[in-house]
């Protein structure tokens, strides 16, 4: 369990330099040849500040998800499950796909999804 804690730090820590990075290079100030800019230069409806600030929301979404994802697939209540199965489990997503682990691709029947190419 010891590593996986060090590669959820290094996780975070990369993360966290990403967010700072955009913060400081797209929202603080405004370079001319940014990605920002450019965006602004497809769609001047938005300026590259609030591209940026876009940009950031979802990277500190996207991290605090995985944070929290993380910390659930590491928890003792999920040793004895697959991912799919704690997932479910933890955020009570008992009837999506992921959950139905004993579906075995071998023994479908592959014709019935294909399209029929007669009249």
């Amino acid at each position: 369990p010891v590593l996986s804690y060090v590669i959820l730090l290094f996780g975070v820590f990369i993360g966290t330099y990403s967010i700072h990075d955009i913060w400081a290079g797209l929202v603080k100030r405004t370079v001319i040849g940014s990605d920002a800019h450019a965006c602004y230069q497809e769609c001047p409806c938005c300026l590259p500040r609030c591209v940026g600030l876009q940009w950031g929301i979802i990277a500190l979404a996207l991290q605090l998800f995985g944070v929290v994802l993380a910390l659930t697939l590491m928890s003792e209540k999920c040793a004895d499950k697959t991912w799919g199965g704690c997932i479910s489990f933890a955020f009570n997503l008992s009837d999506w796909w992921f959950d139905q682990t004993d579906i075995d691709f071998n023994n479908v029947d592959w014709n019935k999804y294909l399209p029929d190419n007669g009249p």
